[in-house]
């Protein structure tokens, strides 16, 4: 958490020494470049279900959160989503092609 002073300029010296009211701004932005990271790595990379639905949540989890990171959040979001939604549909096929391989026999 950064505090800053309302009404100076931030870059003069006497900040501390201008007696005004401090302000708390909450800049936090961690969950959602973790939740793109994770994204962007499930794609590039093919990681397992695992590392998306860890994305999926951390993105979601940083909407609520963290409003300076929304784009990233909704990024990692979608980045996340359609690696699961690959990785469902490979499951589906490769159930299928087990359940056929058996009836065929």
């Amino acid at each position: 958490m950064t505090t800053y002073y309302e009404g100076l300029n931030h870059n003069s010296p006497d900040v501390e020494d201008a007696g005004r009211r401090p302000v708390a701004v909450h800049g936090g932005t961690g969950l959602g470049t973790a939740s793109l990271v994770l994204g962007i790595c499930s794609i590039a990379a093919g990681w397992l279900v695992v590392a998306p639905l860890i994305g999926l949540v951390l993105g979601m989890k940083s909407r609520q959160r963290e409003p300076l990171a929304r784009g990233r959040s909704l990024w990692g979001i979608i980045l996340n989503g359609a690696c699961l939604a690959v990785w469902i549909v490979l499951g589906i096929i490769m159930l299928a092609g087990i359940i056929l391989g058996a009836v065929n026999r």
